[in-house]
């Protein structure tokens, strides 16, 4: 039997997620909508998505939102959440949105 197929859909907005064994999207961060393009730095750590999100109107320093927008190497000038620029925070953002739906 031939495993399922994950197909995920990147842009600057965020991640959705879908599988071909179940025909509709996949629940990210608890909402079928994906994962928005978020970032938040917690603890030395990142949590993307939702929370980030909704982090993002109380504490704008410390999230981050247009890394899939500004996709390179170029360095932050100090590392957020344990990730030295916009690449390593969007595969962060993936790495945590292939834990949810694997």
């Amino acid at each position: 039997m031939t495993p399922p197929v994950l197909v995920l859909e990147l842009n600057d907005l965020g991640i959705v997620a879908a599988r071909d064994d179940r025909p509709r999207l996949r629940s990210l961060n608890g909402s079928e909508a994906g994962s928005p393009g978020f970032a938040l730095e917690r603890g030395g750590a990142v949590v993307c998505g939702r929370e980030a999100e909704a982090a993002w109107r109380l504490d704008p320093p410390r999230v981050r939102h247009a890394y899939w927008d500004r996709l390179g190497t170029e360095p932050f000038p100090q590392v957020f959440g344990g990730c030295a620029n916009h690449a390593e925070l969007a595969f962060a953002h993936l790495k945590l949105v292939l834990g949810q739906v694997n």
